[in-house]
C-alpha cells in the first residue's frame, strides 16, 4: 500500500473514522469508544450464538455503541499480503451496514460483483 489517509473528527456528539488508500475506502459513523466495540461485539454476538460464544464475563461492560459503516473495496492487493489470502476482485465491492449496542442488532449488507478465491469463482 502506497498511501494511506487516516481521519479522525467529532461533529457534535458524533464520531466520524475514515480510511482512504488505492485499496479501499472506509467510514464509521455515529456513537461509539474504540475502547467498548471489541466488547460490544461479544456482547451482541452471545446473545445470538450463546452456545457457539459462551465466554462467561465476571463482570458486565456498560457500552452504547451505535454506528454505521461504509466500505469500498477497490483492490485486494493489501489484503492478499497482510492475510495471505489468494483473494481476488474483479470489479469494486462494497459492504455497509449498521450495529446498535442499545438494540443487540448488527446488519451487514454486501455486493460483491465479481470474486475469486484461489481457483473458486
Amino acid at each position: 500500500m502506497k498511501r494511506l489517509t487516516i481521519t479522525a473528527q467529532k461533529n457534535g456528539d458524533k464520531n466520524n473514522l475514515a480510511f482512504h488508500s488505492e485499496d479501499l475506502d472506509a467510514n464509521v459513523e455515529g456513537h461509539y469508544s474504540y475502547r467498548t466495540i471489541p466488547g460490544s461485539f461479544v456482547k451482541t454476538i452471545e446473545k445470538y450464538l450463546p452456545s457457539i460464544l459462551n465466554l462467561n464475563h465476571n463482570k458486565t461492560i456498560n457500552t452504547h455503541n451505535n454506528f454505521t459503516f461504509n466500505i469500498q473495496l477497490k483492490k485486494t492487493d493489501f489484503i492478499n499480503k497482510v492475510l495471505n489470502m489468494p483473494l481476488t476482485l474483479y470489479k469494486q465491492a462494497s459492504i455497509s451496514g449498521y450495529f446498535n449496542d442499545d438494540n443487540s442488532k448488527i446488519k451487514v449488507y454486501g455486493e460483491i460483483p465479481s470474486l475469486r478465491y484461489g481457483g473458486f469463482y
